[in-house]
């Protein structure tokens, strides 16, 4: 099986010059889990930022909280944006990237190397799909699905 087979598309960029505030509400609006990080005009690929680091941003910036109530910090943070800092200082760079017509083992031992959970796919430097792993747990279910049936099928000289 192909990492063209189960990435998702499209793809969902903002600036590195966005805030982390920005990132939370496109990430909502789009119901994914990370967004690619471009620069410049035309736009670069430059890094990822995740809803991992979302919520660490979201740490950051409750962290001068953390002797308020419950109540204290709920209202403080209806009041003010999650995070006025960049995207920048909060992504991954370099992005790591795999080409479409990797098998998706290659693609799997990349991100276990590299220790991610997104990984980006791109052809001549364009940007193509990501692959999550939520994409590689769905495809093994598939896989599985398959093997099951076809070892049940008779062969067709039995039949």
């Amino acid at each position: 099986m192909f990492v063209e087979s189960v990435m998702t598309t499209p793809v969902e960029t903002i600036d590195a010059d966005a805030t982390m505030t920005d990132a939370l509400h496109e990430m909502l609006e789009a119901k994914v889990g990370s967004l690619v990080v471009t620069t410049g005009t035309p736009p670069r690929k430059t890094g990822i930022v995740t809803d991992a680091d979302v919520k660490t941003a979201l740490h950051d910036f409750e962290h001068p909280l953390e002797d308020a109530s419950v109540l204290e910090r709920f209202m403080f943070l209806l009041r003010r944006p999650i995070t006025g800092a960049p995207v920048r200082e909060y992504m991954s760079s370099p992005l790591v990237t795999v080409q479409p017509d990797a098998t998706l083992s290659e693609a799997v031992a990349t991100m276990n190397d590299h220790e991610i959970k997104h990984l980006v796919v791109t052809k001549h430097m364009r940007l193509e799909g990501i692959l999550t792993s939520s994409d590689v747990a769905a495809a093994h279910d598939d896989i599985v699905s398959e093997a099951r049936e076809s070892s049940t099928r008779r062969p067709h000289w039995e039949r």
